[in-house]
């Protein structure tokens, strides 16, 4: 949950100081994964961006979710729950079904002539 609420509260505060829109969204994604860490290391666990479920994509997605409705018009409350209620179901429908992006192996084998 907390991914996806810095995730907000970044690119909030990005479009408060009329930064461009890439700049918000890169704004978003780091609050919402750093926010993450330091709860993690507050903690004393491994941070979640290191395991294998969806986590920053999340984190686009959710910036991305609400800067599309924002532009829409859509009233700023219900973008905000409809961001975050997406978010929160993405990610934990990545952690029950063990959703990840693909990962690159490097096998020296395979290069070989």
């Amino acid at each position: 949950m907390e991914l996806i609420a810095f995730t907000l509260i970044g690119c909030n505060v990005a479009l408060g100081l009329n930064y461009s829109l890439p700049v918000v969204v890169m704004a978003g994604i780091t609050t919402g994964i750093f926010g993450g860490i330091l709860r993690d290391a507050l903690c004393n666990r491994p941070p979640q961006v290191l395991r294998h479920e969806l986590y920053a994509s999340v984190s686009l997605l959710v910036a991305l979710l609400y800067l599309l409705l924002r532009e829409l018009g859509v009233d700023e409350n219900i973008n905000m729950l409809a961001s975050f209620a997406v978010g929160l179901s993405i990610r934990l429908a990545a952690i029950r079904w063990h959703w990840s992006l693909p990962v690159f192996t490097y096998s020296p084998e395979r290069w070989r002539s």
